[in-house]
């Protein structure tokens, strides 16, 4: 059968894949979704998101705000310690870790 006979105007699809595959989104030719970012391997990609949330986890912690609240173990007799605001930005960093060893098991 022709493409003009089909009604499709693709000739290069084979009349087994019938209309249901072709309506399928998402689907290509041989039943493969296209990669987008397949260049970059989860490993990259693990080590890169690791980076950007310890540099964050540093900024977080060393900084200082109104907000950071109450000492928690202080250090010396200043002001100086772990508020209670860097055990939240702790157990953050902690999840994005976790996140990237899974990723980085992945691939």
């Amino acid at each position: 059968m022709s493409a003009a006979e089909t009604g499709r105007s693709d000739p290069s699809l084979a009349e087994e894949d019938g209309p249901a595959r072709l309506a399928t989104p998402g689907r290509v030719r041989g039943g493969e979704r296209p990669r987008y970012g397949a260049g970059v391997s989860h490993r990259v990609l693990s080590v890169i998101t690791a980076a950007a949330a310890t540099v964050m986890l540093v900024f977080g912690v060393a900084g200082h705000s109104r907000i950071s609240g109450p000492v928690i173990l202080r250090f010396g007799r200043t002001t100086h310690g772990v508020h209670l605001d860097d055990l939240v930005v702790l157990a953050c960093w902690l999840v994005a870790i976790a996140m990237c060893l899974r990723l980085w098991r992945r691939g």
